[in-house]
């Protein structure tokens, strides 16, 4: 339990270390102070300035009481966030911006407890493999609704570029990380069930082009992860 709760705690720094960063760096370019309170500040108080120098090494450090793993899997996401945000600011670049997002968040699946001894565990594969593509698929959206912002900020963002083509892709997604699961596992059902959480967080991104598509492919996607997680952990303890 214990490790656990170091690991919830691992991604809360990490992801406000990520959060703060990016309203500082995009404060002159976000459109609303809804999303980013830091609109149209030019001077960054210090007591935000130290909490971003801060953050990074409380994260190494709950890291490092982890194992290595957890200390890797946080170095990496910090690492990506900073490049994300900060220079050389791969939010920018198409496609690279996009690919960042799952340097940043994926590895903190791995903050939560020292990895076993031996091969790792092929449902920490299916997992890993899943989420990947849900948040690429949310990424992408979120890309698809920002797109006028991005353009103002420079920021040539795929799901932007991409949007007519963005069902197809959405699908490709979840298609790949299914095949990905049943290359890696030797039963039939974990590849059944990645296709029975992917499927309506897909059917969502595919369909849905409101303003609103995105919270609900999260919230769809988190429902269904949730299904996959107690299906997993149900059939590896079978």
């Amino acid at each position: 339990m214990a490790e656990h709760a170091r690991g919830v705690l691992i991604a809360a720094v990490v992801l406000a270390f990520a959060y703060g960063l990016n309203a500082v760096t995009d404060r002159a370019t976000d459109a609303s102070a809804l999303k980013n309170p830091l609109v149209g500040i030019t001077r960054i108080p210090l007591a935000l300035t130290a909490c971003l120098v801060c953050l990074p090494c409380v994260a190494l450090a709950l890291g490092a009481l982890g194992g290595r793993a957890a200390l890797l899997a946080t170095g990496v996401s910090l690492l990506a966030s900073a490049l994300y945000s900060a220079g050389p600011r791969t939010k920018a670049i198409f496609g690279i911006g996009t690919l960042t997002n799952v340097a940043i968040f994926t590895p903190l699946l791995w903050v939560g407890r020292p990895l076993p001894a031996g091969p790792v565990p092929v449902r920490a594969w299916i997992m890993t493999t899943v989420f990947a593509a849900l948040l690429l698929q949310s990424q992408l959206l979120h890309e698809r609704e920002d797109a006028s912002e991005d353009r103002a900020a420079g920021v040539h963002a795929m799901g932007a570029a991409l949007r007519s083509h963005l069902g197809w892709i959405v699908l490709a997604l979840a298609a790949c990380a299914v095949v990905v699961v049943a290359a890696a596992s030797d039963s039939p059902w974990p590849a059944a069930m990645s296709l029975f959480a992917l499927a309506p967080p897909t059917w969502v991104a595919w369909h849905d082009r409101s303003a609103h598509a995105r919270a609900r492919h999260r919230w769809i996607g988190i429902a269904s992860g949730a299904l996959l997680y107690g299906g997993v952990a149900t059939w590896a303890a079978i």
